[in-house]
């Protein structure tokens, strides 16, 4: 944890408390576990669109090309993307390597700013040879979620980590059950894909993206 910031030292600091608390075993141990939540959840939880982007092909292009051949490629997704989650009222939550994690107030707008984003790196990609094109994959969750100034925690968040990282492919968009739920009456459209997620059969839902990457 980054305990430079204000809000991970509280929450470190609660989470120390309940680690000791946990041990006691006690009636009064067990209020003030009680108590230590409530006041985490209080601070934090916010329901989310939870929204995690990776790049595709690190293995086989910086075999290629070298790492450094990756790291341009990282700062022009960069250059592409975050502006577009602050256009739609996200926030960039952290970059970890070659991966961007953000939440925005709605899963409408998780899913606009992925159109945007495809949309504008199909653009540069049309400029650029095959080994320098960015292709991303996403994943998007809905759902309490403690969010902080560098880091999130939550079910839906590990949800759309899975599929934004592991099981999309380049190019597209699995949204959580939750997340899919969410979006009802909305008019984009998708397909059930059936996928596992830490050993247990889960159904994620793929936006199905024009050739343009529009509804």
């Amino acid at each position: 944890m980054h305990t430079s910031d204000p809000d991970e030292k509280f929450l470190a600091d609660l989470l120390r408390q309940r680690s000791r608390a946990a041990l006691e075993g006690s009636t009064a141990a067990a209020r003030r576990l009680q108590e230590i939540d409530r006041r985490i959840h209080r601070r934090f939880e916010r329901t989310v669109a939870t929204f995690v982007l990776d790049m595709a092909g690190f293995t086989r292009l910086t075999v290629l090309h070298g790492i450094v051949h990756y790291l341009m490629l990282i700062r022009r997704m960069q250059d592409v993307c975050v502006p577009v989650i602050r256009r739609l009222r996200g926030r960039l939550v952290k970059t970890e390597a070659d991966n961007l994690f953000a939440w925005f107030p709605s899963v409408d707008r998780a899913v606009a700013a992925s159109l945007q984003m495809f949309d504008r790196l199909s653009e540069i990609n049309m400029q650029t040879d095959d080994e320098s094109d960015v292709q991303v994959s996403i994943g998007i969750g809905w759902g309490p979620t403690l969010v902080m100034g560098h880091d999130m925690w939550g079910s839906e968040f590990n949800f759309a980590s899975k599929l934004g990282e592991d099981l999309a492919g380049a190019g597209e968009v699995l949204l959580t059950t939750a997340a899919h739920h969410e979006l009802r009456g909305n008019p984009y459209r998708f397909r059930r894909r059936p996928v596992v997620v830490s050993g247990m059969p889960y159904d994620a839902w793929l936006l199905r993206l024009t050739a343009r990457g529009r509804r």
